[in-house]
């Protein structure tokens, strides 16, 4: 890089722009320039440096291949064009420091402070305590709609049960009133099917706001009256029969608002007597044997 000359072609280019570092042999700029090895280099790293307080501002200026020395001149004074007005002016003094505060005494201080409005904001917003829940019912009235079935006496049975459950200790008793009626189809005539009677149970009991349910024996009895329809010629009659039968039940009520309970059940057990109607010796339909009825219907907490 021949510097004799890349000196006169920045003093000139300073020159063009009024600068005083043009003819200034002690100035108070350093120019710094970094030239890479490699001859195929297109950048020149320059460091402009300001004297007197060591402040310094790089850049990295264009190092074309056709006319290096002018156009490496122009980017130079470019560079303090751009830059020294800035190195050379003294930077304003530092602000004074901040006053010092004793932090823990601040902190405890505001610490105490908020624990106090804390507490009485806690103090003004305790809300009452709420008035303690009503117990859930102890007596319930229910009526619902149930089907019997008899499978190995091919018979099922339609029932309207109501009753009531009433708490007898740690225990539940239920009482209810049964009605219930039935048919049957043969090849000699109809069978109707129709009775009444009542029922008891001792069931364990869990109650709850909105759920109820009831676990127990439940005893059945009561009288049944099967009549004849006969067709084609054929005669028939009536029959009447005690009905026994004897079961383990279970019920559960779901609390719908206003003291009215979804009720739903299920009784597994058996007839121990019950009408058994023939019809030319052989067995047309009967109530006796295995027996599981299910149940549903609404219950009433008053």
């Amino acid at each position: 890089m021949p510097w004799a000359a890349l000196e006169a072609a920045l003093r000139v280019e300073l020159r063009s722009m009024g600068s005083d570092l043009a003819g200034a042999a002690a100035a108070d700029a350093r120019l710094v320039l970094d030239l890479p090895c490699d001859p195929g280099a297109t950048t020149v790293h320059a460091t402009l440096v300001h004297v007197a307080s060591g402040r310094a501002a790089t850049e990295d200026v264009a190092l074309p291949t056709d006319d290096r020395i002018r156009v490496l001149a122009l980017g130079l004074s470019e560079l303090v064009r751009a830059r020294w007005p800035a190195l050379a002016t003294e930077p304003p003094p530092p602000p004074p420091p901040p006053p010092t505060v004793d932090v823990e005494a601040l902190r405890a201080d505001l610490l105490a402070e908020v624990r106090e409005r804390v507490d009485a904001a806690a103090a003004a917003a305790r809300p009452e305590p709420p008035p303690p829940a009503p117990p859930p019912p102890d007596v319930f009235v229910d009526l619902a709609l149930a089907v019997s079935g008899y499978p190995a006496a091919g018979n099922a049975a339609a029932e309207l049960r109501a009753g009531v459950s009433l708490p007898l200790g740690p225990l539940r008793l239920g009482l209810e009133a049964v009605g219930a009626g039935g048919w049957a189809a043969d090849a000699l005539g109809d069978v109707a099917l129709g009775g009444a009677g009542g029922a008891i149970a001792v069931r364990l009991g869990h109650l709850e706001r909105g759920f109820a349910f009831e676990l127990g024996p439940r005893l059945e009895a009561g009288w049944v009256h099967a009549e004849g329809l006969p067709r084609g010629g054929a005669s028939g009659g009536g029959l009447d029969a005690a009905h026994v039968a004897l079961g383990l039940e279970a019920r559960a009520r779901i609390g719908l608002g206003g003291g009215v309970w979804l009720l739903a059940g299920a009784e597994l057990g058996a007839a121990l007597a019950g009408v058994d109607a023939m019809a030319d010796d052989r067995r047309v339909t009967a109530q006796l044997g295995p027996r599981l009825a299910l149940l549903a219907g609404l219950a009433l907490s008053p």
